[in-house]
């Protein structure tokens, strides 16, 4: 959480990703983005998909903007990140002094780029659909997430070294995490203690999307239990989105699910999810490790 100068509130910044595409990320960051304004919290929508961008179109834009672009929603901007090569936490320290709240729509997939800039976010919320496909490339995700942060605490070299462990599909990467700890402490001590410290010393919040009966409702818990077993990660279940056939109506008209159909029950989903979010936030007030110009 970042405390502008000159201000008393902070800037929180969530983020939004899904390592695979059709999982909602843009739906659910425009909504939620939308709904938190409406409270009275200015807020600022960033697409952080280089190369595909479309959240300016869930807002009714023709186009990406590279300025922070004013919607039709009070207290609602949007901004593209599409343009010229600024890194990412470099435009959100620029633009960040006019925001109560960051919200980012990021690419889907597995780049390495986007999971830095993911794990730094106040909360960074993953996003699945009930589909075991997109639900096994979370877990691929999650993967590849700690090989990022490894990378980081013990460089390429040492990386190299012992990449072929977390890789190895037979293991899962909370045992292999602790196999290559105790072989980097052999050797340095001091980084076998920031393996240990720092590999899964983030919290994730998991979101499932299109959620269409009581099994798909299930799914959630059940996914983060797996993830805080397995893959290290202490992970709080948001909760889900129930599937509305207007949501496909929505979209192809370039109008904001939430404004359009405010007496649904996909609509009371986003508000408390939304609920939920800003209680964290509260909580987590100061005591945020989000760094925009580092990487933890």
């Amino acid at each position: 959480m970042f405390k502008s100068p000159g201000r008393k509130r902070n800037t929180v910044i969530w983020a939004f990703a899904g390592p695979k595409g059709g999982v909602g990320k843009t739906f659910l960051t425009a909504g939620l983005s939308a709904l938190l304004s409406s409270k009275g919290r200015h807020t600022l929508a960033c697409d952080a998909d280089v190369l595909t961008p479309n959240l300016h179109s869930a807002f009714g834009e023709e186009s990406p903007q590279k300025s922070p672009c004013k919607t039709s929603v009070r207290k609602l901007s949007f901004v593209s990140f599409c343009f010229g090569r600024e890194p990412l936490h470099k435009l959100l320290q620029r633009e960040k002094p006019e925001y109560d709240f960051i919200t980012l729509d990021f690419a889907p997939g597995l780049l390495e780029k986007n999971m830095e800039d993911f794990i730094r976010a106040d909360q960074p919320v993953l996003i699945t659909t009930p589909e075991p496909a997109s639900i096994e490339l979370v877990y691929r995700f999650l993967r590849e997430l700690t090989a990022v942060k490894l990378r980081r605490i013990i460089g390429e070299e040492k990386f190299m070294e012992v990449s072929s462990i977390l890789y190895d599909m037979e293991i899962s990467p909370v045992s292999a995490i602790k196999s290559i700890r105790e072989k980097i402490a052999a050797e340095d001590p001091d980084a076998g203690a920031r393996i240990e410290q720092e590999t899964f010393d983030k919290d994730i919040k998991l979101l499932v999307n299109q959620v269409k009966d009581h099994n798909d409702q299930a799914l959630g818990p059940s996914i983060c239990e797996v993830i805080s077993k397995f893959y290290g990660f202490h992970t709080e279940y948001l909760g889900y989105i129930s599937s509305d056939e207007r949501v496909a109506n929505s979209t192809r008209n370039n109008r904001l699910f939430v404004n359009e159909y405010p007496d649904t029950e996909t609509t009371a989903c986003f508000s408390l999810i939304l609920d939920k979010l800003l209680r964290n936030s509260d909580s987590s007030a100061g005591v945020s490790k989000f760094r925009l110009m580092g990487f933890r």
